[in-house]
């Protein structure tokens, strides 16, 4: 089945690391892990918001299962965020946050 390349551009990543692994001790459980780095950039907010709206088309809607699958997000940096302002975090998926913040570096 082709895949649409609609909602994607040239140089559109997804993320720069992706692990996924089952966990033992809750049978039919996969915990996946979404890296998404920047080295030598900050982020600013409209990068963080389609990346946060994306990882949302994908997992917050109906045909996904979060008691079968773990999503989590990982931000690194080494410069703080450009631009973010208080409450950003509000509107992003509780799988998202640690203690309902984004790191400050």
């Amino acid at each position: 089945m082709p895949v649409s390349s609609e909602g994607f551009n040239s140089n559109q990543r997804e993320f720069e690391l992706l692990i996924a692994f089952a966990e033992e001790r809750i049978p039919d459980t996969t915990h996946v892990v979404l890296v998404e780095t920047k080295a030598y950039t900050c982020w600013n907010s409209r990068q963080l918001d389609l990346k946060v709206t994306r990882l949302q088309e994908i997992f917050d809607n109906q045909y996904v299962d979060l008691n079968l699958v773990k999503p989590h997000f990982v931000l690194l940096f080494n410069q703080r965020p450009s631009g973010i302002k208080q409450g950003f975090v509000n509107e992003w998926s509780c799988w998202m946050k640690n203690y309902h913040t984004i790191p400050t570096g």
